[in-house]
Parts: C-alpha cells; structure tokens; sequence
C-alpha cells in the first residue's frame, strides 16, 4: 500500500498524469482508428462484390430478355399468318355460299398461339436488389416495364382464353357436326357453310382479329421496341 501512495504522490508531484493522459487517449485514438480502417476496407470490399453480382446479374437479364424476344418475334410469324387467313375472311363484303373448303377456318375462332412469356427476369433483379448505380438503374428500369408486361399478358391471355372457350361452347350447343370436326377433323358440308357463309363466324374471327391479332400484337410490338433499347443501355453499361 505505501508503494502504491508513494506511486501517486511521484505522478502528482512531477505532474505526469497529464502525459499518461495524452498516452492513454492516444492509444485509443489509434484502436478506433483501426477499426475504422477495417470497416472501410470491409465496406469496400463488399461494395464490390455487390458490384459484380449486379454486372452477373444484368448478364442473366440480357440473356433471358433475347429469349422473350425471340419468342414474340416467333408468334408474331405465327400471327402474320393468321392474319393473311382473317384478312380474306373479313374481306368478303357480303355473307356468300361456298363450297371451297375452308381448312384453316375452324382454327380462326378455335385456337390460338400465344406467347410464353414468364417473369424470370423481375425474379432475377428482385433476388440481387442491384447496388445504387446507373447499371442497378437500369436494371430496375427494365423490371418495371416486365411488371407491366406481364400484366398484359395474363389480361390478354385471358381475354383470348375466354374467347376461344365461349365458341367452343357455342359450337357444342349448336352445331350437330361439332364432335365429328373435332374427333376427327372433319368438316361436312353444313360445317363448311358455317365457316364459308356464317355470318355468326365472321363476328367471332372480327373479335378474334380485334383483340388478339391487333390489340396484343400492337402491346407487345410496343414492349419489344422499348426493351430493345433498354437492351443497348445495359451492354453500353456493362462495355464500360
């Protein structure tokens, strides 16, 4: 105990304890600054890392976005076609008979090719939640106008589902020849008139025209040219 008084009169006497302050503060000066040290290069690196991620990420994204492409580029082929078909049916000014077969008619009203189109790529920006930059930007961008895209889908897809049910059921309730044109493909001649000389047909391949064939086709024509910008964005970004 005495050695321990003696120790504090020595420190007060020779006025010490101001540099064993200094020494002390400075000391954790140091410690804190090391940390801060750490946690900036930690930061660093995993700012980073994210970096990356979100350049794999708009990676996957222009994969998958030349895929959706590509697939309405192959129903748009698909619908041309169609189109040619309900252009000569529409076309005619007055309900005529006929007896030239028409083969492609029951498939104007009773089916339809449409676009398999999903939201993998919402799914893939949402699971990275791109950094703060031009490129996670973008990439929000473009999840933006899929979320719209695909609200589109499911309405139209719908509406043409819809459709094509309700003339089903139509030709079910009142077409005697309804199970042999669908069992066996045949279309006799009471069939071939409803296809050739109906105007009941005609009305249901103008709405077919109206909403599939003219109203989708103008919705994702329009998605297509606005992602494809998009698309030029991106790898201008990712060429950096």
């Amino acid at each position: 105990m005495r050695f321990f008084r003696k120790l504090r009169k020595d420190v007060l006497t020779n006025n010490k304890i101001g540099k064993y302050l200094a020494y002390a503060i400075g000391e954790i000066m140091l410690v804190v600054i090391g940390i801060l040290i750490a946690l900036a290069v930690n930061n660093f690196s995993n700012q980073k890392q994210k970096e990356q991620q979100t350049k794999r990420t708009a990676q996957n994204v222009l994969r998958q976005i030349a895929l959706d492409t590509t697939e309405i580029s192959n129903v748009f082929k698909n619908w041309g076609v169609v189109q040619e078909q309900l252009e000569i049916v529409l076309s005619k000014s007055n309900v005529t008979k006929s007896t030239t077969p028409c083969d492609y008619c029951p498939n104007l009203i009773l089916n339809a090719s449409l676009p398999n189109l999903g939201d993998d790529v919402i799914r893939l920006i949402e699971a990275d939640d791109p950094v703060d930059s031009e490129l996670g930007f973008r990439l929000r961008e473009i999840s933006k106008r899929y979320k719209g895209l695909v609200q589109a889908v499911l309405i139209f897809d719908k509406i043409t589902t819809d459709a094509l049910t309700e003339n089903l059921k139509y030709l079910q309730n009142n077409k005697v020849w309804f199970a042999n044109l669908i069992s066996n493909e045949r279309c006799d001649d009471e069939c071939q008139e409803y296809f050739n000389s109906s105007s009941d047909f005609k009305n249901r391949s103008a709405y077919m025209d109206i909403v599939l064939y003219k109203a989708y086709s103008r919705e994702l024509q329009d998605f297509k040219e606005k992602i494809r910008k998009e698309m030029v964005l991106l790898t201008e970004l990712l060429e950096e």
